[in-house]
């Protein structure tokens, strides 16, 4: 059992899209199809565990590599857990026919490799390329899927259809999900080299409580902090830095799940790289109005080390505070170097703190001067200054350096911003958060 070291932070990040791939089990040779037209094989199955889909799907992406001598023997077909099927492709070239273009799929060189995506425009046609390259060599490509060929198929052209309207109809994302390959003919034989699906996740959302929202915007930060129709925050997010490995700050990526609730979200990253080192991630963070003008947003990060051998962190948390205008902001250093108030200068009734436990260094300044301290190729550390600040444009910026994590160890940190309210928890508040704690495991 790993040590949990707890620090305080009031982080805000996340991002509007993660890909989530799914590779395939089951690879091997596809049954050769029966003589005669309008029969076929047994289908190879190829299976897929899709699970830890909560939020919209909002596209899908089949990526194949199949090696086959002839294309128009191949029929292939997406399963859904539920039952619904959609044609990738099948009977390629067959017009008023069952055969159609002796075209080869090369499945052994990556570079061949099919992916079947609506992002392909309508002008790369599946059937226009096979036809072009018969009697030789289909090389790689994305492509849309296509409606079958055959006895009843009278275009060169055939319709083309779309993977997202079908993975937007299915009954169930998450379960087994299956790739049929059939071949139609015989003579001709081939393989299944890989196969995985890749799900676009809707990552971006609204968490709300009372009067109090917030908002993950399309760029990754968090876009507003509202509260009884009072925007609090411009931009807010989170960057990183592995010691001796990384020569420069890095901002978390896009998170590869999200999980939304009524007023709370948590994100999930199953690796995060550095230079060199892998953390893994999840974050959570919960809004809670506590009056008709006023809210308390609660942070939750857990960093564990999954890298073999131990790491050394630098955390940082970047805060820009707009309300109403970005011009008239003030921000002041309550209790050094944890607690920073801010209010506006012109509309003073409107103001909140910012609650940190555990961090060593801040930094205030304007929101372009910090951003491009963050922004450059250099290793940066915070120098307890600049602070109080405005009215203006300005940020701030809270670091914790040198949290030393073994293999497998997690460090988990918190924080919270009130708006509203300029009260800072006290230890006999249930939000209150010690500066350190040691703890054998995390629930």
């Amino acid at each position: 059992m790993y040590k949990i070291v707890f620090f305080i932070l009031l982080l805000i990040s996340s991002h509007s899209h993660a890909v989530l791939k799914f590779s395939g089990s089951g690879y091997g040779d596809i049954p050769d199809g029966p003589s005669g037209c309008g029969v076929s094989g047994e289908p190879l199955e190829i299976t897929f565990n899709v699970s830890g889909i909560i939020n919209p799907v909002d596209g899908l992406d089949v990526y194949t590599r199949i090696h086959h001598g002839s294309v128009d023997n191949l029929t292939v077909i997406l399963e859904a857990p539920s039952g619904e099927q959609h044609l990738l492709f099948g009977k390629t070239g067959a017009v008023n026919s069952c055969t159609g273009y002796s075209t080869g799929l090369n499945g052994y060189d990556v570079s061949y490799a099919s992916v079947f995506s609506d992002s392909a425009g309508v002008e790369s046609h599946w059937w226009t390329d096979a036809k072009f390259w018969q009697q030789s060599i289909m090389p790689g490509g994305t492509y849309r899927t296509t409606e079958s060929g055959g006895l009843d198929q009278d275009s060169e052209t055939p319709p083309q259809t779309s993977l997202n309207s079908f993975v937007n109809n299915v009954s169930e994302v998450n379960g087994q999900w299956k790739l049929l390959v059939i071949d139609d003919q015989e003579i001709n034989t081939g393989s299944v080299i890989e196969a995985n699906l890749l799900f676009d996740v809707d990552t971006s959302g609204v968490i709300s409580d009372g009067s109090a929202s917030i908002g993950i915007d399309s760029s990754g930060d968090v876009g507003f902090f509202e509260v009884d129709g009072v925007n609090y925050a411009f931009r807010l997010s989170w960057y990183y830095r592995i010691n001796v490995v990384d020569s420069s700050e890095k901002v978390l990526p896009e998170p590869d799940s999200a999980v939304f609730t009524d007023n709370k979200v948590v994100l999930y990253w199953a690796t995060v790289n550095g230079s060199g080192g892998r953390l893994a991630a999840q974050m959570s963070y919960e809004i809670e109005s506590t009056g008709s003008d006023s809210a308390v947003l609660y942070k939750r990060l857990l960093l564990t080390n999954i890298s073999p051998f131990s790491l050394n962190l630098n955390l940082y948390d970047f805060n820009d505070i707009d309300i109403y205008s970005s011009s008239d902001d003030v921000f002041e250093l309550d209790q050094a170097p944890s607690v920073i108030a801010f209010y506006d200068d012109g509309q003073p009734q409107y103001y909140g703190k910012y609650h940190a436990g555990g961090n060593n260094l801040y930094q205030g300044g304007s929101y372009g001067a910090l951003l491009n301290l963050f922004n450059d190729d250099e290793i940066d550390d915070l120098s307890n200054a600049g602070l109080p600040y405005g009215p203006g444009d300005g940020s701030f910026v809270v670091q914790w350096n040198d949290i030393s994590l073994e293999p497998g160890q997690a460090v988990i940190i918190q924080a919270n911003l009130t708006v509203g309210d300029t009260d800072v928890p006290t230890p006999d508040d249930p939000v209150y958060f010690d500066d350190l704690i040691f703890a054998d495991k995390f629930e």
